[in-house]
């Protein structure tokens, strides 16, 4: 049986295809205003490539770029000053210091660390043997099932894995990633703190967060992982 040669692509032509998959899902309609989020860090050559990607892709009329703070930023009603926005995703955790002053967003600061969700799942797996969906699950609710057929001499292994488990496993992943927001911004400067991504839905980091900027504003009534896509959308309807 031949093998299946492996295809080198650039991060160009990735980008394109996503974002020609997204213009056709929303086609039922017709598109005048496209407005993408990027990362914080992204240079004048990784912005371009977004740029060039979406206009190959078919967005070509009313294409704004957004970094993915100012989106986080514009989503709440917030007072003129500092406001720090903590997004920790599944690989990477973003810590940016945004100037708001009357309409205008300005992001002053952005700080990065290789550090995310994933990482918490490895820890997971060193603790017990479990199954992807397990972390998530314990977001939500106090306690998970875990199922494990056929574990050893053809006998299944059934375990609950509750919030308690996950707090023992989560306090070295947990003081690595804060000791890192607190050495990235100025504390005394903030007067709000927006959580975006999907890892700020882990009940302790609120917790933890609140603890490093104790009587500011906590801002995550929107879904951490819809922060960014509803910013933009709030922002192109304006």
């Amino acid at each position: 049986m031949k093998k299946d040669k492996k295809q080198r692509y650039f991060a160009e032509e990735i980008i394109y295809w996503w974002l020609k998959k997204m213009k056709m899902s929303a086609e039922r309609q017709s598109i005048t205003n496209v407005m993408i989020g990027i990362p914080d860090d992204f240079n004048d050559t990784q912005t371009r490539a977004v740029v060039d990607a979406a206009r190959v892709a078919g967005f070509k009329e009313g294409l704004q770029l957004r970094r993915n703070s100012v989106a986080s930023g514009y989503l709440y009603k917030l007072g003129e000053g500092y406001t720090c926005i903590i997004k920790w995703g599944g690989t990477m955790l973003y810590v940016a210091l945004l100037q708001i002053s009357g309409h205008s967003r300005e992001l002053r600061e952005s700080f990065r660390q290789q550090l995310g969700g994933r990482d918490l799942d490895v820890l997971l797996a060193r603790y017990l043997v479990k199954d992807r969906h397990l972390k998530h699950q314990l977001t939500f609710q106090s306690q998970a099932s875990v199922h494990i057929p056929l574990f050893t001499g053809g006998v299944d292994l059934t375990l609950a894995m509750t919030q308690k488990i996950l707090e023992k496993v989560e306090p070295i992943l947990l003081q690595i990633s804060l000791e890192f927001v607190k050495s990235s911004v100025q504390r005394c400067q903030v007067s709000n703190v927006i959580l975006s991504g999907g890892s700020c839905f882990i009940p302790k980091v609120k917790d933890i967060i609140a603890g490093i900027f104790p009587g500011k504003k906590i801002h995550n009534s929107v879904l951490p992982s819809q922060c960014i896509v509803r910013g933009c959308t709030k922002m192109i309807k304006e």
